[in-house]
């Protein structure tokens, strides 16, 4: 590393307050003295990357992070390394390829998240967001990494922390995971989303692709898994708008609409007709009893068989 680097390094480093840890649920912390010391690094850092010397910069972010955390100045970290990120992301080009790093500073950046007990707010989900839309077109493969550790930490924050992992973070992977063609990896995160509408436009186009004697199963296939997570709001808006953009008149989908209202009126006689009378429709896939033996034990308090075809789906 250079001169001028150390340089700036030393000179940063020592006008650092070792103060106290700030508070972990700002990420993003408002102006400050502290801040203002970030400000100025990120200038220099500016300066290194203009002038293309992202080694040294990459260096220099990786050198500072350490000392902030050794300082326990754990937003001054947070700060530094989503402006790293995003600054090499902006200046990722065929030329200059910079992924790599980025990649690497977003490790960092959830390492402090743990660190520092940093509360899943939504000054972090927009970070993650921000970062999210930076990545190019083409870095579908990376995004998706980023995501998975977003989600990973979204599970294991100490504070607001969600088992199933954040719907938004779900949401940016099920759109990944399209771009990725990994189709059935974005059924589970469209199903852990909160983004119904947009689910039931997939399945629309996946449906117009397919067979068209298999176009209702696509629609029944998510309808009985947002049953099984015990989803039925989504799943109601799931299958109107499926419905509304591809209008289908087969049994199966009538299965389907009658399944809902057994459900929302909490009719356990009802849905065990609705079983067995569709029962010729719901022969045409072999995972349909598994997830409606789900369905019996979620919203009706049926007790289900020894798990099956669940477990590989991510629903038991």
């Amino acid at each position: 590393i250079n001169a001028e680097y150390m340089g700036i390094t030393n000179t940063i480093t020592s006008k650092m307050d070792p103060a106290s840890p700030p508070s972990s649920t700002e990420p993003i912390p408002a102006p400050s003295r502290e801040s203002s010391n970030v400000d100025e690094m990120e200038i220099r850092l500016r300066q290194l990357i203009s002038n293309k010397q992202f080694f040294e910069a990459h260096q220099m972010y990786k050198v500072l992070n350490a000392r902030f955390i050794k300082k326990n100045q754990f937003t001054e970290a947070q700060r530094l390394l989503v402006s790293g990120v995003l600054m090499m992301l902006s200046s990722h080009s065929a030329e200059t390829p910079l992924l790599a790093s980025a990649s690497e500073l977003c490790s960092l950046l959830f390492a402090v998240f743990l660190q520092a007990n940093v509360a899943l707010d939504q000054n972090v989900l927009a970070a993650i967001t921000r970062i999210h839309d930076s990545f190019p077109p083409a870095a579908s493969a990376e995004k998706h990494t980023f995501l998975t550790s977003a989600l990973k930490w979204t599970q294991n924050a100490k504070s607001g922390g969600v088992p199933e992992g954040h719907p938004l973070v779900h949401n940016l992977l099920a759109q990944c995971c399209i771009g990725l063609q990994k189709h059935g990896q974005a059924q589970v995160h469209f199903l852990r989303g909160n983004q119904p509408e947009l689910f039931a436009q997939v399945l629309t186009g996946w449906a117009r692709r397919g067979y068209e004697s298999e176009q209702d199963l696509f629609i029944s296939r998510a309808i009985l898994r947002y049953l099984c997570l015990g989803n039925l709001k989504d799943a109601n808006t799931c299958f109107r708008r499926f419905c509304d953009v591809l209008p289908l008149d087969t049994p199966l989908i009538n299965f389907t609409r009658f399944l809902l209202l057994a459900v929302e009126r909490d009719a356990y006689p009802l849905f065990v007709t609705l079983t067995t009378r569709y029962q010729p429709s719901l022969q045409r896939d072999p995972q349909f009893q598994d997830l409606l033996h789900k369905v019996a034990h979620v919203f009706f308090h049926i007790a289900p068989p020894a798990a099956g075809i669940l477990e590989q789906l991510g629903l038991a």
